[in-house]
């Protein structure tokens, strides 16, 4: 569980309770960022742009501003990708995903192999 980080301070500084040394850093809600696109097309031209192009999303995903394919060869299932987000609030996030479900044109999915979330 994360902890407030409370700095060194001399005597002569008032303790900010704002920092309680110590104590729990608990977050109660957390913001969800979704984005949905309704695409009238074939699965298998969505499929070409949204998967086997995955390095091209920026040009059309909101708060992605880069995503690097890590692994050479087509995407399979064992592919690894890094995104860098830049945030509402100018928060600037790197995640790596690994593929762990391909079945063209149809689903795709991954699980978050580094950055600060966890799951799929």
């Amino acid at each position: 569980m994360p902890y407030y980080n409370r700095r060194e301070s001399s005597a002569a500084e008032p303790r900010d309770e704002r920092e309680p040394e110590g104590v729990p850093l608990i977050i109660l809600n957390m913001a969800k960022i979704r984005e949905s696109v309704d695409i009238e097309a074939p699965a298998e031209r969505v499929w070409a742009v949204v998967q086997e192009d995955a390095v091209h999303a920026p040009s059309w995903s909101t708060n992605l501003a880069k995503v690097e394919k890590l692994d050479d060869g087509p995407p399979k299932v064992g592919t690894r990708y890094r995104y860098h987000l830049d945030l509402p609030g100018g928060i600037k996030e790197t995640l790596d995903v690994e593929q762990k479900t391909f079945r063209k044109p149809k689903q795709c999915s991954g699980t978050f192999i580094r950055g600060p979330l966890k799951g799929t």
